[in-house]
């Protein structure tokens, strides 16, 4: 017998609460990794705030120049210790590297393109392939890596897509957006909500 969209969606979802529930950390491991819904990062969301029917989020401009400023700086300090320390060659290839580094952090920084695109309609993260309707987003958490002195985030989400007739998994590294990663919940909640009540409306 063939299960309805709405059984598999819970299906889903089932297995998702289950393996957060069973999700253990190793006290021995160095490198933690934890789970939460996006909700859990908002938990005191106000169904009644209004937002804007659109949310376009960019890299973070003005951190990519700081961050190239403050490393030239040390980067031409390092390359005069060098040339003063080392052989001529040596300095060669770390100049070299230096000014490679530089035109990959520029051309990053012209990089205007959106990075996240949230609307009432759908969403889209950069390297999706397509725009998901959010009536087909089943899930959606965000994974913290635990370094130690460092952290990476995750913003993972698990649609159905309509085209192909399967549930996938699509997980965006958060890293300089110029909106923090709290902001970017929010608004997943708050469409989330606006599609709830659209769908709950049709029946």
């Amino acid at each position: 017998m063939h299960k309805t969209f709405e059984e598999r969606k819970q299906t889903i979802i089932d297995n998702y609460q289950l393996d957060f529930a069973n999700k253990k950390v190793k006290w021995w491991k160095r490198n933690q990794v934890s789970i939460k819904s996006t909700l859990d990062l908002v938990p005191d969301i106000d169904e009644h705030i209004q937002t804007s029917e659109s949310f376009f989020i960019k890299n973070n401009y003005y951190n990519q120049l700081l961050t190239i400023t403050f490393l030239s700086i040390f980067c031409i300090i390092g390359l005069i210790a060098i040339l003063e320390n080392a052989s001529l060659f040596i300095f060669i290839i770390c100049l070299i590297i230096f000014i490679a580094l530089i035109i990959y952090l520029v051309i990053k920084l012209n990089d205007k393109g959106y990075k996240v695109i949230l609307t009432k309609d759908i969403f889209w993260f950069d390297k999706m392939e397509t725009q998901i309707p959010w009536k087909f987003l089943i899930y959606s958490y965000v994974k913290q890596e635990d370094y130690g002195d460092d952290a990476i985030y995750y913003i993972g989400l698990h649609y159905y897509n309509e085209k192909s007739d399967t549930f996938e998994k699509f997980e965006y590294r958060y890293y300089d957006l110029e909106f923090e990663i709290e902001d970017i919940c929010f608004h997943i909640e708050k469409f989330k909500q606006h599609a709830n009540r659209n769908n709950n409306s049709l029946k």
